[in-house]
């Protein structure tokens, strides 16, 4: 692995509303990077979400943790988090993964398929598919397993494709919402 935004070790910011999944997820990175990494922890509250402005020194990588209970509400019309990814985007550079925990998911698999076609077409969250076919979408039971920690690893080391916003994410933010809301 390379260095990171300001040299060595590697940045990487944890965020999630759920602060044991934070917690969970930042000690399995902690200990995968070890000197190769600083893990940090952004927490999010469900209030603060719409209209979010993130700030701080650049990040090497932002993750999203969020657990998955009941109706999982991530992007576009009903989603919570629109407005958090546009401000992680820029904040790692594009270099953001997004994560469900709580997900039973096949070994070797960086996602649940059904959970991603759920979430898609059932859930009205387009954005989660094309999330996923940028290989920028995760799931997992309790903590990420070694396939997830290789493909955040390639993420540092810039071996995945930097995350393309979709459409509806900057369709359904509030930043879009409030410009519309202007020219009328």
């Amino acid at each position: 692995m390379e260095q990171g935004v300001r040299g060595s070790p590697y940045t990487i910011l944890v965020c999630g509303t759920d602060p044991r999944e934070r917690k969970k997820t930042r000690r399995a990175l902690a200990a995968r990077f070890r000197e190769q990494a600083v893990v940090g922890e952004q927490p999010l509250t469900v209030s603060e979400l719409k209209g979010i402005k993130l700030r701080g020194p650049k990040t090497d990588l932002a993750l999203l943790v969020h657990f998955s209970e009941g109706r999982v509400l991530l992007t576009d019309k009903d989603g919570l988090y629109n407005d958090f990814l546009l401000e992680a985007v820029k904040l790692a550079g594009g270099n953001l993964l997004i994560a469900v925990s709580g997900v039973e998911t096949a070994p070797g698999t960086l996602a649940h398929e059904g959970v991603v076609q759920a979430l898609a077409y059932s859930g009205g969250q387009r954005a989660v598919l094309s999330i996923h076919q940028q290989k920028r979408f995760l799931t997992w039971a309790k903590e990420p397993a070694p396939v997830h920690l290789d493909h955040i690893a390639a993420a540092l080391a810039g071996n995945v494709r930097l995350l393309a916003v979709p459409d509806s994410v900057n369709m359904y933010s509030s930043a879009l919402r409030r410009r519309f809301c202007q020219i009328l």
